[in-house]
């Protein structure tokens, strides 16, 4: 049975669907408005490994456009207040050890994504 490489570069598109709930309290009058911010997404990876023995090291990043967003209009009448995404992206290192075709690993790293909250604005 021949040994598998773990070595190389590889890049990856993404997609999908993810599911949120936000949630606005006025802290005039004490009402509130829970609302979904359901949403797709859909990006790319880029990544690479690098073997030594059975020993494997990587680093691999992601972006991913998403459109979540969604509005009440219970705590801001007129315009409503929006929670709102339109990106995220991580980055993260990987340790493993490998057994032929299959590797065992331990990953870790950071996520970056850009919520945003307004009132008083049209969504």
């Amino acid at each position: 049975m021949p040994v598998c490489a773990w070595t190389g570069i590889y890049v990856g598109i993404d997609g999908g669907f993810a599911f949120g709930d936000s949630n606005w309290t006025d802290p005039v009058n004490g009402s509130t408005g829970n609302f979904s911010t359901d949403g797709g997404l859909v990006g790319g990876t880029i990544g690479g490994n690098y073997q030594w023995g059975q020993f494997v090291l990587g680093i691999e990043a992601d972006g991913d456009w998403q459109n979540h967003n969604g509005t009440t209009f219970n705590t801001c009448a007129f315009f409503g207040c929006t929670t709102r995404s339109d990106w995220l992206g991580t980055v993260r290192g990987r340790a493993g050890y490998a057994v032929d075709h299959i590797l065992f690993y331990g990953t870790g790293g950071a996520a970056f994504g850009n919520l945003q909250a307004s009132s008083g604005t049209l969504p």
